[in-house]
């Protein structure tokens, strides 16, 4: 499934530091050992409050017993004063505390780290998320980010991908042009078999801007001069060293017709930009 976030992100823009630290200017300095000891006060606290709230069943009692708890709590100091973020460089630090919930001067020990993670975890350009606090009052987000490998092109539509495919964002066709573009439904998912046929066509000395799947079934590889070349759907790489071969005696690609179709066997089919058929060449049969 495509990310249900389309807002468009420009690459190249990361105005924020590699760890940031959002603190809370008021709360007052606080040494580790005294840290401590409100810890081990506030856990012993929490024991005697909570045989005193399963006794408390009525409910002005038991609202009673929750307003004192949290003022104790904020007493012994566990309420968040810094919030830590890190390991990010194309989601915005603000977005990914605003995402978790999370507030500065708010009670640290009731917050649902798990539901923080799924959340951050649902912004673009996330691929996992860790939240975890250290009390008594500092929350730490670590993120890990999708690496973008190509762009893939399904209708009208551009989108950034990792290796596997996974769609990340939706971008721009000014976007990285320096990444490989794929083409077609399936063809994100088969990045991993195109770029081997693109590696084999560099051998020949040509350079591929584009890949088309055709069917989910087929490449069409799009060369830098336009020309199309139509591989058939078994034996890529042997069609494309036949091309190379009759390449190297007609000088084919130089020509820049508009497409080299390699789908009848041991036959190429070269066709004008007018769209006729100007030549058919047979290969030679080891090449197959």
């Amino acid at each position: 499934p495509l990310p249900k976030n389309k807002a468009l992100l420009r690459p190249g823009v990361d105005n924020r530091p590699r760890a940031l630290i959002i603190a809370d200017p008021n709360a007052a300095p606080r040494k580790r050992i005294f840290a401590a000891l409100f810890m081990l006060l506030g856990f012993i606290f929490c024991g005697l409050f909570g045989i005193g709230f399963a006794v408390a069943l009525h409910e002005p009692y038991r609202e009673a017993a929750i307003e004192f708890f949290q003022e104790s709590m904020r007493d012994l100091g566990f309420t968040v004063s810094e919030i830590e973020v890190e390991g990010g460089t194309h989601v915005a630090t603000d977005l990914v505390i605003a995402a978790a919930g999370f507030d500065l001067d708010s009670e640290i020990l009731p917050i649902d780290l798990s539901r923080a993670k799924r959340a951050i975890e649902n912004l673009p350009w996330v691929k996992r998320a860790s939240v975890s606090r250290r009390l008594p009052d500092r929350l730490m987000v670590h993120i890990e980010e999708y690496e973008p490998a190509a762009l893939w092109q399904l209708e009208q539509r551009l989108w950034l991908i990792d290796e596997s495919g996974t769609p990340i964002v939706e971008v721009a066709p000014v976007d990285y042009p320096e990444l490989f573009l794929l083409i077609g439904k399936g063809a994100g998912k088969r990045l991993a078999n195109a770029e081997l046929l693109v590696a084999e066509v560099a051998k020949a000395g040509w350079s591929v801007k584009a890949a088309r799947l055709v069917g989910e079934r087929r490449w069409d590889l799009i060369l830098a001069n336009d020309t199309v070349i139509s591989l058939p759907e078994t034996g890529p790489k042997m069609a494309i060293n036949q091309l190379s071969a009759l390449d190297a005696e007609y000088g084919l690609v130089a020509a820049a017709p508009a497409r080299l179709d390699m789908r009848l066997g041991d036959y190429l089919v070269v066709r004008a930009r007018d769209g006729k058929r100007i030549q058919q060449l047979r290969g030679p049969q080891t090449a197959l």
